[in-house]
């Protein structure tokens, strides 16, 4: 039988390696100061917890998709740069399609895991939270009081704790 704390502890490292994965995986904000990448990691992992994944497989495809969807958004930004070469645009927009693609199949395989988990009653459906509050911003740095913060978070939508 495995103890209460390891299973915390090893969820924590999780959970704190993939957040730290989303934020590296990210474009640069277009401006470049502190405010705009913290208002970039705030959305990113929003976004994440907005898909509402329950355990670390979802975590991990919730992950891939937000961040394979940013980066498809960055490859048509580059693309519709002032005087491009039009063959980059090309390239840039053929990228940003295989891009959309592909999180488009994370958030099938993703919506598909989340239906199977509720069939095999791992948890209730999730009920549409009534008069529910947006959530508080993520927290710029990942240290542990912030991550249990996050993981311990309720929301809108979701009768769940993430």
């Amino acid at each position: 039988m495995t103890d209460k704390s390891t299973t915390w502890q090893a969820e924590r490292e999780t959970h704190r390696y993939a957040l730290s994965t989303l934020l590296a995986c990210l474009p640069q904000p277009r401006e470049t100061t502190p405010e705009a990448l913290e208002r970039r990691n705030e959305a990113a992992i929003a976004a994440v917890f907005a898909l509402q994944p329950a355990n670390a497989a979802e975590v991990m495809l919730a992950i891939q998709y937000v961040a394979t969807h940013e980066q498809a958004k960055e490859c048509l930004r580059l693309a519709d740069k002032p005087g491009i070469d039009p063959t980059m645009c090309r390239q840039w927009t053929a990228q940003a399609d295989t891009m959309r693609r592909a999180a488009e199949s994370t958030a099938r395989m993703l919506a598909s895991m989340q239906v199977n988990r509720r069939k095999r009653g791992a948890e209730p459906t999730p009920q549409p939270a009534i008069a529910a509050k947006p959530p508080e911003a993520p927290p710029r740095h990942l240290d542990d009081a912030a991550l249990q913060a996050l993981m311990n978070r309720r929301y809108p939508g979701s009768d769940t704790v993430h």
